[in-house]
């Protein structure tokens, strides 16, 4: 085994390396790759230094001093393996990262519409495909690729990025997560535009406490290119503290509002259970627009994304893009609305439950029928909150199985219960399959039926194994069951 100290002269150690041996999960070494053990908050690389030279792994990059009986295998050993990453990946994406032009959403709420309506301006005004790296799926152009997180590794947006610029797309359109903002897996990123759309409770059973969520959302503000522009909703309730932050570190910037003064603003707006019709305020312009996306939340979401190219863009395409715009998936998702409506959405916390749930209520001509769980293994203390939300609302509430991880679902639903006063319509039901079969057997002539949590996840997550199950399916199937016995 040969034995280094790396120093900074990374171009000469790896000038005959491929940036795409360099991995940093063990499970995908091939042959010949660099394996670098990087610790994260749950894990650490250096426990997996055996596996990966199983797989064949010729280069190991740790922090700790480390024997290594194979003979074939060199161990470079170096201060900071997060750090090294970063030089490498500086060194060999610099050239392409230089030449993207990224817009970054942010915020508890929204990102992944506002990224998708982005996107369908852009490619309206210029007839170009652009890479959308989020939530639902990574696309670069025409190809797509399965999204394990909301923002991907340090290494994989790095190499998606380098893709998408090698394919001549240019324009790069990312949700940043809080997870990804307080990790640095954006560190070595430039952006164009950052749009923050709310900032809402969320994720602290990783931040532990709201301030820590809010501080690691304003580390976009310090990704910003010198002559970017932070998109801002003056509407949210810590609008005016993030406002003092954008001032004092003199960035440009561009508001949205209903209530305020604000770039773009909306003057009225009317929506139903098929669509909205507003009028926006743009600088100076006034703009009548029609959408098929329901509820004043999708309008703040539409509203953001014209904020962050709307300089780049005519009267004419926003006015197309925005009519021509089908809803995302799992995002207020109507997928059935024959007898009775069915909705999906991905709400997972009590304020995002509450603005799908209130759009729903005012829009109701039969019962509101919610079915929803929580995430094991995540913030204990939003169960009850989603609970209260959920019956303010509904006039039958399932609760039912989210992704209960290492949990017990009943200890789950119990949580959820606590901010439940009224019990009399609720029904528990902890396998979702039948309780999704409840919610449809139940649904009457007009009725809404919402199914939230889940959204474009096509699984379940049980004990530390991801099990097949998909809402919409699961749905869509019951109503064809439900019609055959009819007839």
């Amino acid at each position: 085994m040969a034995y280094f100290k790396l120093d900074n002269n990374l171009k000469t150690l790896l000038k005959n390396k491929d940036i795409n041996k360099i991995k940093i999960s063990s499970k995908e070494i091939k042959k010949g790759d660099i394996f670098l053990c990087v610790k994260g908050t749950v894990d650490d690389g250096h426990n997996y230094i055996n596996e990966a030279i199983k797989r064949g792994v010729r280069v190991i990059i740790g922090e700790k001093n480390i024997k290594i009986k194979n003979k074939k295998v060199n161990y470079i050993k170096v201060k900071d393996t997060k750090k090294t990453l970063l030089n490498l990946i500086n060194f060999f994406y610099r050239k392409y990262i230089n030449k993207a032009e990224i817009i970054g959403i942010t915020g508890t709420k929204g990102k992944t519409t506002v990224s998708y309506v982005i996107d369908a301006l852009l490619r309206e005004q210029n007839k170009k495909l652009n890479t959308i790296i989020g939530t639902v799926k990574y696309v670069i152009g025409k190809k797509e690729y399965p999204a394990a997180t909301t923002t991907p590794s340090l290494l994989e947006i790095n190499r998606l990025i380098s893709e998408s610029i090698k394919n001549k797309i240019y324009t790069i359109i990312m949700e940043i997560s809080s997870h990804a903002l307080a990790q640095g897996r954006v560190a070595n990123l430039k952006l164009l535009r950052a749009v923050i759309t709310n900032i809402t409770r969320d994720h602290l059973d990783y931040h532990k406490t709201f301030n820590a969520y809010f501080a690691a959302k304003m580390k976009i503000l310090n990704i910003l290119k010198k002559d970017g522009r932070v998109i801002l909703n003056l509407d949210d309730k810590h609008a005016d503290k993030i406002l003092k932050i954008i001032k004092a570190k003199k960035l440009k910037y561009t508001t949205y509002s209903m209530k305020n003064k604000a770039d773009i603003k909306l003057l009225s707006y009317k929506t139903d259970i098929n669509g909205s019709k507003f009028i926006l305020k743009i600088k100076t312009k006034k703009i009548f627009l029609d959408t098929p996306l329901i509820g004043l939340h999708n309008i703040y979401n539409i509203m953001a994304a014209i904020g962050a190219v709307y300089d780049k863009l005519t009267v004419k395409s926003i006015k197309r893009a925005i009519k021509n715009f089908k809803t995302v998936r799992g995002r207020l998702e109507k997928i059935y609305d024959k007898k009775f409506f069915v909705f999906i959405d991905y709400a997972h916390t009590p304020d995002s439950m509450e603005k799908v749930l209130e759009t729903l209520y005012k829009l109701k001509k039969g019962r509101i029928i919610s079915v929803f769980g929580a995430g094991g293994n995540r913030d204990k203390g939003k169960r009850p909150l989603m609970g209260a939300v959920a019956s303010k609302y509904s006039d039958v509430v399932i609760i039912t199985s989210d992704n209960p991880r290492f949990e017990k679902p009943q200890a789950i639903i119990n949580d959820i219960l606590k901010g439940i006063k009224n019990k009399e319509n609720v029904i528990v039901k902890s396998d979702r399959k039948q309780a999704l079969k409840i919610a449809i057997l139940m649904a009457k002539k007009d009725d809404i039926v919402v199914i939230m949590g889940k959204g474009h996840e096509t699984y379940q997550i049980i004990g530390d194994k991801k099990i097949k199950f998909n809402d919409a399916e699961v749905v869509l199937n019951e109503i064809r069951k439900l019609k055959k016995d009819e007839s």
